[in-house]
């Protein structure tokens, strides 16, 4: 059974097979997010048969490496408009950038005020930005990447859901506007929200995904700042 579940082929095979029950899933319920449907099922198999992680990730680790290409594959609707994200090129840029650098604060601010670990509030940083950079900004914070991804599973469900919803909510209706505040916060899940919906508003996601990546990956460099900060005034929670 070790041997089995250690080859990179369970992890991949499992992952997809709750992915493909949790899409036949949503068809009856439309509140069940094949992502949701799919964490837990996973969870609870390798919880009940007692399957080491490590044996899991052999094959899980293939189909989170499979994010960077498909991550990559978003430049095709932003090529396509690309002149009219020019020609908006500085209030997207500064958009980007505010939205980029209130997801870091807000998160890390709040994580502190509950009396988190510095490790935690590292992890809890970038949760806006793609899993794998959001991994990669933890573990270089020496956070914890597992909770990392989680939070930025999290935020891009959250986007997905109900993103576009909330946004016209507040008021917001402008494609571009849109466009860039699903991509800075909920990266390539409220991407593909757009992508079923609007082009030009699935192009500036994905032009502010991959800038918020970029953005936040510099800002990172002051969270230790920000640490030590905490650490000085003795935050110790709410």
């Amino acid at each position: 059974m070790n041997t089995f579940t250690a080859s990179p082929v369970f992890g991949v095979a499992l992952t997809v097979m709750f992915y493909a029950a949790g899409l036949q899933l949503q068809k009856k319920l439309k509140w069940a997010h094949p992502l949701v449907s799919t964490c837990v099922g996973l969870m609870l198999t390798v919880k009940l048969l007692h399957i080491p992680l490590e044996n899991y990730a052999v094959g899980g680790d293939m189909v989170t490496y499979l994010l960077g290409p498909a991550v990559v594959a978003l430049g095709v609707p932003m090529y396509k408009n690309g002149k009219k994200l020019r020609k908006a090129a500085v209030p997207l840029s500064v958009a980007i950038g505010v939205g980029s650098a209130v997801g870091m604060i807000t998160a890390g601010a709040c994580a502190a005020l509950m009396g988190a670990s510095p490790e935690f509030i590292a992890s809890a940083v970038p949760k806006s930005v793609t899993t794998p950079i959001a991994m990669e900004i933890a573990r270089e914070l020496h956070g914890f990447p597992e909770i990392a991804a989680a939070m930025a599973l999290v935020a891009g469900i959250i986007g997905n859901l109900a993103g576009p919803e909330i946004l016209r909510f507040c008021g917001v209706k402008h494609d571009l506007a849109m466009g860039a505040a699903m991509g800075t916060s909920s990266h390539g899940f409220g991407t593909a929200r757009l992508l079923k919906e609007h082009d030009l508003q699935a192009s500036t996601a994905s032009l502010a995904m991959a800038v918020a990546g970029m953005t936040v990956s510099v800002l990172a460099m002051m969270v230790p700042w920000f640490l030590r900060m905490v650490a000085g005034r003795g935050w110790h929670g709410i």
